[in-house]
């Protein structure tokens, strides 16, 4: 299904084919030189095929090994040290569009306080700074849409799909942040079309604080709409119908599920 080559590393002995002619010892082992050489020319080998069964590690250091005896072999220093890839460039989005802005200072109890109590001598941010505080982004190349876009002209479909999996925190639900951890998780399917889109909901006090697209679901495999993962708020609305209905005579009648 694509590959070239497998590459099976679970420490076993190897199965030296004949017609690779190379020189083994000590139960089908290649046997190398100080360099990693084997006795066919232009040929080297290291890991399990030649010590044996050992860690990834020694594995590794004896690729490196012969890789600097192969590029001395055609005609290099044996440096392979030199990176072929150019270096990641820092992200420059927001570079000039907006002031740095210092952190702000906590003040202190005095010393001559401090030194007869027990208070906190750390004082707390008043309630207009710590707002401000919070207004910073804590990693704007994480979430920021790239290429400088604004979220309206970024074609986001408001699938939360970035607030799940936000590495920071710096995107967190509101109705999560204030309720806390659910109480339990059940597993649904969205009622809003016929995809069949696979749900967990998460409960608090009897009440639905979050939906989480399930990852195993066959239809959505994780993802949802912004319906699916953030249009439940009609199950709080008081208008919610909370019986069937069936229309008799141009009327609509409570039903029984049956």
């Amino acid at each position: 299904t694509g590959l070239d080559t497998l590459v099976v590393a679970i420490g076993q002995r190897p199965e030296v084919p004949t017609g690779l002619q190379v020189e083994v010892e000590r139960g089908n082992l290649i046997k190398v030189d100080a360099n990693m050489k084997t006795s066919q020319e232009g040929v080297f080998s290291g890991g399990d095929c030649v010590s044996g069964p050992a860690s990834v590690i020694e594995a590794i250091a004896a690729g490196r090994k012969a890789a600097e005896a192969i590029d001395c072999y055609l005609g290099g220093k044996g440096d392979i040290s030199e990176s072929l890839v150019p270096a990641e460039e820092a992200t420059t989005w927001f570079e000039g569009d907006f002031p740095e802005e210092k952190l702000a200072l906590v003040s202190h109890l005095p010393r001559e306080v401090s030194i007869r109590s027990f208070d906190e001598v750390e004082q707390a941010w008043d309630s207009d700074t710590a707002m401000a505080e919070a207004q910073r982004c804590l990693r704007c190349n994480v979430i920021t849409p790239p290429n400088e876009k604004v979220l309206q002209d970024a074609g986001c479909q408001f699938c939360g799909a970035c607030v799940d999996s936000c590495p920071t925190g710096a995107l967190v639900e509101r109705s999560v942040y204030q309720a806390g951890p659910p109480d339990y998780v059940v597993t649904t399917i969205c009622p809003y079309c016929g995809v069949g889109c696979q749900l967990k909901l998460e409960i608090k006090d009897e009440q639905i604080i979050r939906v989480v697209p399930d990852p195993k679901g066959p239809a959505n495999r994780g993802e949802a709409c912004v319906k699916g993962k953030f249009g439940l708020g009609f199950i709080r609305d008081s208008n919610r119908l909370t019986s069937p209905l069936i229309k008799r005579d141009g009327e609509l009648t409570e039903a029984t599920w049956d």
